[in-house]
């Protein structure tokens, strides 16, 4: 049984009264509680009684012009249609006509106008408006005067004898009057003339969860679980069917992209749906943003160092956990980054989710690495356990594992076993192995190094999987030491890309110039990188003088912004002697052309850009910094 079963039957006894009521009923609810869903599910009993209305959302409206086209639009979808070219007067006259609305109340029918339209067939049902519901939605968000469009409204009723639904959050409402005496007792007074009866919506829960699954479509209800998404939304404690809906919607584009073998799996999917809920809801309730996520374990795990201390302010993720009990900030399935990317850019990478569903308990399976089985070692027997662990040590021992990244999630589970005393391995001794493993995949060129953005802070998981022994001061040390090793391998590589950058020079100048300047737009990877010391200074002139000169201010843009930014320029004060040295040869080079054209551009390079370079940068550095 609904809680609003009683509003649903005295509505439907309002609206098919045979005499005029002579009174408005008053729908009230919160934003989001449901009031539009219950008076759709309104209008369709009213059809399914042959009956007619007429519904006008009066988000935004600021004229009643507005309001009667909407009304025109509704009652002639024909004449109202793109190619009909029907002007605003005749539309509104029409509607008059219709709706014979008196406004100055001389009895007369100020809608009876002589107006000339097309010779279409209209059906009847379309012009006969007896009986007609009219039903007002969203008055609080109208633009027009909240006393003035009640007494507009008040015409319909009182001179019309049409019956009117108004659906409004009253307390919107009384806030906007609130502080003016004149406007809240004129509201008050129109009130009490037009509106008869008034009802609050309550959420309407069930109803509302199986029709919106019903509206996503048969395909969703195996997924889409009734139980797991009420008490989800009750556990949120916002009472927002508006957000609720649109989380399922979100949630079923989601779902569209699991593999076979992950859609199948019903704990998998209700697990996802519970943490895509919870998520959800926070963000469109404004608490939270989705780049919170990144900081979930961390957070979690500083709040348990530190929870013996008094008055210790409880983090985000706590008040979740307690919300939504069956939070695990452990399993969140997904990389923040992934969490991140679905909800707030509604970016689906299907391979990065499979590989990391692919990763979580549920999906263990013959074909997952034994790493990976290692790592949920909660979940194994001992001889599964002791059995998995010696084929991890034999991966290691034979150097069978090739990346990072994944040493660094088997370290980090032996790391944590240890600190467990689980197995006995001395840490410091795993640590040193781990060091020799890295060492001997950066001589094989098997580090990438991208690992270098992999920071201790930043970098808490991948994969889907959080990083065991995280915590441990060895695994501190040897996620520092694989930055290091990828940051040496980065550098070592800059001579080639050197070679790269210069070879874009020669192809597309603007591109080149984007790559060396911090932007919010394209490909800015070197922005806070001196690859430009690795470029040969007389190459470099050569390369900028031999290009179209169409495309030499593109090319020398970059010498405007990228020493702009003085955070950057530490890391780029390498590059003061290469600007001199270009600067030097570009002059001598501009000494060789006196008298022609080049000499005056080459002048104008110097000038404008290469000097207000070096100056940018020689403001932005410490004088004692060496360059």
């Amino acid at each position: 049984m609904s809680p609003n079963d009683h509003i649903s039957k005295f509505l439907m006894e309002y609206c098919f009264l045979k005499t005029a009521p002579q009174y408005a009923v008053l729908l009230k609810g919160s934003w989001g509680s449901g009031k539009t869903w219950f008076i759709q599910k309104t209008i369709k009993q009213i059809r399914e009684r042959d009956g007619k209305e007429l519904y006008v959302s009066l988000y935004g409206v600021n004229s009643f012009s507005a309001i009667e086209e909407e009304f025109y639009r509704q009652l002639h979808p024909i004449l109202s249609s793109k190619g009909m070219a029907l002007t605003g007067k005749i539309i509104t006259g029409l509607a008059k006509a219709t709706l014979k609305i008196d406004f100055n109340q001389d009895g007369k029918d100020d809608g009876s106008l002589n107006v000339s339209v097309p010779d279409i067939k209209i059906p009847d049902y379309l012009t006969n408006t007896a009986g007609l519901v009219l039903i007002f939605d969203d008055l609080e968000r109208c633009s027009i005067p909240i006393n003035e469009v009640l007494g507009y409204i008040n015409h319909f009723v009182e001179h019309q004898d049409y019956k009117v639904i108004l659906v409004a959050n009253e307390t919107e409402i009384l806030l906007e009057v609130d502080g003016n005496h004149a406007r809240a007792s004129s509201y008050k007074r129109i009130k009490e003339k037009l509106i008869g009866k008034s009802f609050e919506i309550q959420s309407d829960v069930d109803s509302a969860i199986l029709g919106f699954v019903n509206e996503i479509g048969a395909k969703a209800q195996p997924y889409l679980h009734l139980e797991t998404i009420k008490e989800t939304y009750t556990q949120s404690t916002y009472n927002n069917l508006r957000h609720l809906r649109q989380a399922l919607w979100d949630f079923s584009r989601l779902h569209e992209h699991l593999t076979h073998e992950a859609a199948k799996s019903t704990p998998l999917v209700t697990h996802l749906l519970k943490f895509f809920l919870a998520l959800s809801c926070e963000i469109r309730q404004g608490l939270m943003s989705a780049k919170d996520i990144t900081s979930f374990r961390a957070d979690y795990i500083t709040y348990l160092v530190r929870l013996k201390a008094n008055n210790i302010e409880e983090p985000l993720v706590v008040k979740l956990k307690q919300k939504y009990p069956n939070m695990d900030v452990n399993t969140l399935l997904l990389e923040p980054k992934t969490w991140e990317d679905i909800l707030d850019n509604s970016v689906i990478n299907p391979t990065d989710i499979a590989e990391q569903l692919n990763n979580s308990h549920y999906l263990i399976s013959k074909n997952t690495p034994d790493w990976v089985k290692l790592w949920h070692y909660n979940n194994l027997q001992d001889q599964e356990f002791e059995q998995l662990l010696e084929r991890v040590r034999i991966e290691v021992s034979r150097r069978s594992i090739r990346d990072a990244d994944t040493l660094k999630h088997i370290y980090g589970i032996f790391f944590n076993l240890s600190e467990k005393s689980i197995i006995t391995d001395n840490p410091a001794q795993l640590l040193e192995d781990a060091k020799k493993y890295i060492d001997e995949l950066k001589l094989s060129n098997q580090i990438d190094a991208n690992e270098r953005h992999n920071t201790y802070s930043t970098s808490e998981s991948s994969r889907g999987l959080g990083y065991q022994g995280r915590e441990t001061p060895e695994f501190k040390e040897l996620s520092n030491y694989i930055i290091d090793r990828a940051s040496e391998v980065y550098i070592e590589s800059l001579p080639n890309q050197a070679k790269e950058l210069l070879e874009i020079l020669k192809s597309d100048p603007a591109e080149f110039s984007k790559k060396l300047f911090h932007s919010n737009t394209g490909d800015s990877r070197y922005f806070e990188i001196p690859i430009l010391e690795y470029i040969d200074p007389t190459e470099f002139v050569t390369t900028l003088t031999s290009i179209d000169r169409s495309g030499l201010y593109p090319a020398c843009y970059f010498l405007k912004e990228r020493y702009s930014i003085p955070q950057f320029n530490k890391s780029l004060a390498s590059e003061l002697g290469w600007l001199k040295e270009v600067r030097t040869k570009l002059d001598a080079l501009r000494t060789q052309n006196i008298g022609k054209l080049s000499h005056h551009i080459y002048g104008w390079v110097i000038e404008n850009h290469i000097n207000n370079g070096i100056t940018q940068l020689e403001n932005s550095l410490d004088p004692n910094q060496s360059v």
